[in-house]
């Protein structure tokens, strides 16, 4: 039971450590109508970067909105599509 304990720490840890917040302003700039030559002048970060970034979030809410339909979740997918 240790051990699993222990792997459990360093990978929340390992994930704790790799989330990078800075692209969340970018991100709620460019869901509120910012064109991508104003992000880009937002950050210091490669715009391939930004783009990667935006690219995965899109496909993550996509599979969010796959998963409450399989799970017949209404309430969540009424969400995410209204949003």
């Amino acid at each position: 039971m240790k051990f699993y304990l222990i792997v459990f720490i360093c990978k929340k840890n390992d994930y704790l450590n790799g989330i990078k917040p800075q692209l969340a302003d970018i991100t709620y700039s460019w869901c509120n109508g910012a064109n991508f030559a104003e992000i880009c002048k937002m950050t210091d970060v490669f715009e391939g970067s930004i783009i990667r970034c935006m690219r995965r979030l899109d496909e993550m809410l996509k599979q969010l909105v796959d998963a409450s339909k399989t799970i017949g979740n209404i309430v969540n997918l009424l969400f995410w599509i209204k949003n």
